[in-house]
């Protein structure tokens, strides 16, 4: 299956951000032609990554530019999955225009868990050691997960196991980013499974209209 990991924790490097050139308008109806592939992994609730083993993260609503970083990253590779890259290289810069345009305009599904979930996950945090090291997060990724600007990665309901694996990664040198790496590399396990709780468990404040609902290839947010 196609394991389009568009998410991940990451923000992209500073130097990429600022050299990044200026995109074309994404084709919404094209590239949900094209997330016919996403499909096998993503489209499917639930779906796990086989090896090492974690949740395919969710893409329905996620930023646009992060979406258009991630997949140039996977092409350059620059980010390191099998499929993933083998799938990037596939596509052209309009195609990859049109999948982030797509993709961008679903909303995400509603989380499933209740008010007193989310506000305990949030006095759980904000009475550890984690919560204090949460304003370096929030810096980037917002207070309520959505992003502060839109190179910046949506946590706001992603999968808990998902962020925690990619906090991980950042650790242990399997993902390379001179902004992530020292913000998590004093982070302790107990440290990044609060941090998750938190920004898995926040509600996705996105309400988009889906204008190409008759059309196939959709992208299941959950």
């Amino acid at each position: 299956m196609i394991r389009l990991q568009l998410f991940g924790l990451a923000t992209v490097a500073a130097v990429v951000l600022c050299s990044s050139p200026a995109h074309a308008t994404g084709d919404k109806k094209n590239g949900r032609s094209l997330v016919y592939t996403c499909n096998g992994c993503h489209g499917v609730p639930g779906s796990s990554n086989a090896y090492p083993q974690y949740p395919v993260p969710k893409i329905a609503g996620q930023n646009e530019q992060y979406l258009l970083d991630a997949l140039h990253a996977y092409k350059a590779g620059q980010r390191a999955h099998p499929t993933m890259t083998a799938q990037a290289q596939s596509l052209s810069d309009q195609e990859i225009e049109d999948i982030a345009a797509y993709l961008s305009s679903l909303a995400p599904a509603a989380p499933k868990d209740s008010d007193a979930q989310v506000k305990k996950a949030k006095d759980l945090l904000t009475q550890s050691d984690a919560g204090k090291l949460a304003s370096k997060c929030v810096s980037c990724h917002g207070n309520d997960g959505t992003g502060t600007a839109p190179q910046f990665p949506r946590l706001a309901g992603q999968y808990n196991e998902y962020i925690q694996h990619v906090v991980h990664e950042y650790q242990n040198g399997e993902r390379d980013n001179p902004i992530m790496k020292p913000q998590v590399s004093n982070l302790s396990p107990d440290d990044i499974k609060q941090l998750a709780d938190y920004f898995s468990t926040l509600p996705t404040q996105l309400e988009k209209p889906d204008e190409l609902s008759t059309l196939k290839g959709h992208v299941q947010g959950d």
